[in-house]
């Protein structure tokens, strides 16, 4: 099992994994720039990411979405948290769709939320990795 990282080493290594999806977004829209629909839904998840990644850098170490237990374990790789590909596909949809920016740009609520979900399913992921190789799976 991975060692729990500090809070300041878990604030580095979550805000560049947020950055790298907000870059991807970026290219998305630039990939889809003559579909004016795509273009925008990838330019608005490309601003809520880097907000998210803004206010996770913001955090005090104290801060509890800094000590997830699960995402505060989750392998580094490049410096960046080698998530499950639905932890992944979560955080690269944020603010993805229209109905997020009704009421404006994502809100505290809103990110806090997001990271929590993460860590629910990166909990969820490593529980079922041991239960596989418990059972002689040796996916761990």
């Amino acid at each position: 099992m991975q060692e729990k990282r500090s809070a300041a080493d878990q604030r580095r290594v979550l805000v560049e994994t947020i950055r790298a999806s907000a870059q991807w977004r970026r290219g998305k829209a630039e990939e889809f720039s003559d579909d004016e629909d795509a273009r925008r839904q990838n330019a608005r998840a490309d601003l809520a990411l880097r907000k998210l990644a803004n206010f996770v850098d913001r955090l005090p170490n104290g801060d509890p979405e800094l000590n997830l237990p699960a995402l505060s374990r989750t392998e580094v790789r490049d410096g960046r948290l080698a998530l499950a590909e639905e932890a992944l596909v979560l955080l690269s949809r944020f603010g993805l769709g229209y109905g997020a920016w009704k009421s404006g740009p994502p809100d505290e609520k809103q990110m806090r939320n997001v990271l929590r979900r993460m860590d629910g399913i990166e909990a969820r992921e490593r529980k079922a990795r041991k239960q596989r190789a418990e059972a002689g799976y040796g996916d761990e």
